[in-house]
């Protein structure tokens, strides 16, 4: 006798109400009503914490006019990729970031940063706000909806960090950031997160692995931009705090890119990233060609100054918002049962640095891969 895959469940959920709405239709079963069944029952089941997985015959996704079975892979290439990306802002709901609740600052950045994406090339954009730390239901990591919508576009968006109540719950940025990853996004776009934390990145407080983290960036080519809630230690050198942005893994961002961005390279080499600056969170958003920047640019009264700081940040977010000229893509399932295309690019990007790790002075350092080091490096003619 055929055992069914919902027998699991069968003790602590009753199947005969599910099973008439299965039957209703009898002798004709049509697959809608069949999966709607499925789907109810799935549901009631993960309420009583009994975890259960669609029929692979109820997951269809749809991609370019193209039925995909639960399973089904699809290539894309240069020329079937959407030119667009998903734009998710991963916010700490406490006091210091109540300048982003702000309807005139948030609007402010959202304009500059899509008119900076469409300079590019990357129209059609949608943006997520995924909030965490905050109290009551605010605590853990969850996605701001404003009508039934979780990603909307430029002229709504303001009214999703409206919602965020400012709080004094968890400091759990990995946390936040993995329950970004796990989003729907649309298949063959460009993933841009931009984290706004208020608490250090701290190990002690993550409960998600580094390693784990960093990997599914990797696989999942996302790229981190972080706006941090402090300055950077610039005192031994002879640069204005006002003047100086943020900076990625090659080049320094000052107010003179305002125009053109260029970034300094000199500049960089003699900025010492230490622990107390977004800890590993630095490597995360490093490694993914992103970004740290500080939000204290951001927080100012003087409009114009915001603008420009908010030029430069989003000039050099749109650089590298650009899709994978290859992808592969493959129909699937969430926990929910809800089926959606993942595209991963066909070859995982290589991190901008291999390692690293804090000295004793809590100074990161960088390890280059042994295939990077020259000859000269090692001493040798």
């Amino acid at each position: 006798m055929k055992t069914s895959p919902f027998a699991a469940c069968y003790p602590m959920v009753d199947p005969s109400f599910y099973q008439q709405m299965c039957m209703k239709s009898y002798p004709e079963l049509y697959d809608d009503e069949i999966c709607t069944s499925a789907q109810a029952y799935i549901a009631a089941c993960k309420e009583n914490y009994v975890p259960l997985k669609i029929p692979s015959s109820c997951v269809e996704c749809t991609m370019n006019h193209h039925l995909l079975e639960e399973g089904e892979l699809i290539s894309l290439d240069k020329e079937t990729i959407v030119q667009s990306t998903d734009v998710v802002f991963i916010m700490e709901a406490k006091e210091c970031n109540q300048y982003m609740r702000e309807k005139r600052m948030v609007n402010t950045f959202i304009t500059i940063l899509t008119n900076e994406l469409q300079s590019v090339g990357l129209t059609d954009n949608r943006f997520a706000v995924v909030t965490y730390g905050g109290n009551g239901i605010f605590d853990q990591p969850q996605s701001i909806v404003v009508d039934n919508h979780l990603f909307t576009h430029e002229r709504h968006i303001s009214k999703f960090f409206e919602r965020i109540e400012s709080g004094n719950g968890n400091t759990d940025i990995f946390n936040a950031l993995r329950f970004a990853t796990r989003l729907h996004y649309r298949p063959g776009v460009s993933k841009t997160f931009i984290l706004i934390p208020c608490s250090d990145c701290d190990l002690s407080n993550m409960t998600v692995e580094y390693s784990a983290l960093n990997q599914i960036f990797l696989e999942k080519n996302i790229t981190l931009h972080v706006l941090m809630n402090a300055d950077f230690d610039l005192e031994k050198l002879r640069v204005n705090k006002m003047m100086f942005y943020g900076l990625d893994s090659e080049k320094a961002y000052t107010k003179s890119d305002f125009k053109v961005l260029k970034g300094d390279s000199d500049l960089r080499r003699q900025i010492k990233l230490t622990k107390s600056m977004m800890g590993y969170c630095t490597s995360l958003a490093l490694e993914t060609n992103g970004t740290i920047f500080t939000g204290k640019r951001m927080g100012v009264e003087n409009m114009a100054l915001v603008k420009k700081f908010s030029s430069v940040f989003a000039r050099r977010i749109a650089s590298t918002a650009l899709p994978d000229t290859c992808q592969r893509c493959e129909c699937t399932t969430d926990e929910n049962g809800i089926e959606y295309l993942e595209c991963l690019p066909c070859s995982i990007p290589v991190p901008a640095y291999a390692d690293f790790d804090f000295k004793e002075n809590n100074t990161i350092f960088f390890l280059q891969a042994f295939d990077q080091i020259s000859d000269s490096d090692l001493g040798n003619s």
